[in-house]
């Protein structure tokens, strides 16, 4: 199961998010270069910001293979943890730091599960110590809080992270405190996300404005930042023992699996993109495998293969 769910809501590493020029939240000024920048070439370099060792001769040998991913990783770490952490992301250029994601180390959640699998002891006891002192309820700069991509990077990360520590890999953790912290922290989260929901047909708003627990006032909402949610929120269900977080992803989803009306319905299990908030109707018949519907799809099957007796209705979609 760990190793299944891991798999599932895997996140792809956080080093190369979208920047923004921003400032940390303790007033250092991230504009600020320090030395040369961490991808930073001399112009003799084969593979420019490359570790010394590199290039390395290619081999077939899949143990050196891994190996060297291995320290590219740990290399890419290192950079991030000495100039940007605990913000979100590096700016390797210039060895300063972007707060995109909210300012709450998106990079750091986005790399606990990698550093799990690659068995980097000492990077996931600095990221497991650090999750206790995120504050949810508090966005950088008063930024949008986005439901589907805080669902994806910091919900997913916290609960891969917290189920591989509780299972398989529980020998990397120092502190067996910071475990439980993980999953507590993503309820956290969880709890500070869920008036989201709180619409006439509970299909939530995405752009969320914590510091009055308001949002855009969007009146529709896409088809992938409302079927992108549903696995994580339900994984938290069966970890706590809480079953609201599964019902309010499912109660939305429950529009996704029963489109309506059916002729903005181009194609059979193919739906359009928008759905009206209040009244759960799609509003267009575009769709596809693109950008803003794709990982809606993507769910359909992860949701089967977490649990096939509950959710046998995904896969018939």
């Amino acid at each position: 199961m760990y190793m299944k769910l891991y798999s599932l809501i895997f996140l792809p590493l956080a080093f190369g998010l979208p920047t923004q020029d921003s400032t940390d939240p303790k007033g250092n000024d991230p504009g600020k270069g320090h030395d040369k920048g961490y991808g930073h070439s001399n112009g003799n370099d084969k593979w420019p910001g490359r570790h010394p060792e590199y290039p390395v001769d290619y081999t077939s040998d899949p143990t050196e293979r891994a190996a060297a991913v291995k320290e590219a990783f740990q290399y890419a770490w290192e950079g991030y943890y000495k100039y940007a952490f605990p913000n979100d992301e590096l700016r390797p250029l210039n060895n300063s730091f972007s707060n995109s994601r909210n300012g709450w180390g998106a990079s750091a959640a986005d790399a606990l599960s990698t550093a799990l699998v690659m068995e980097c002891p000492e990077i996931v006891n600095q990221i497991i110590a650090y999750v206790p002192t995120i504050d949810w309820s508090v966005s950088y700069q008063d930024e949008a809080v986005s439901l589907f991509e805080t669902t994806i990077r910091y919900l997913g990360g916290l609960l891969s992270g917290y189920d591989l520590l509780s299972g398989p890999l529980s020998h990397l953790a120092e502190n067996p405190d910071y475990v439980s912290n993980l999953l507590n922290q993503a309820a956290n989260l969880a709890n500070n996300l869920s008036y989201a929901f709180e619409t006439p047909t509970g299909i939530p708003h995405n752009n969320l404005i914590f510091s009055d627990r308001s949002n855009d006032g969007s009146t529709t909402n896409g088809l992938a930042t409302i079927g992108t949610l549903v696995l994580e929120w339900t994984r938290l269900s069966d970890l706590t023992g809480n079953e609201s977080y599964a019902q309010l992803t499912q109660k939305a989803e429950s529009y996704l699996l029963n489109p309506q009306p059916a002729y903005n319905v181009p194609w059979p299990g193919l739906l359009g993109t928008n759905v009206d908030i209040s009244t759960g109707l799609f509003t267009d018949a575009s769709g596809g495998w693109n950008g803003g519907d794709d990982s809606y799809y993507e769910y359909l099957i992860k949701m089967y293969v977490y649990d096939s007796a509950r959710f046998g209705e995904y896969r018939d979609q």
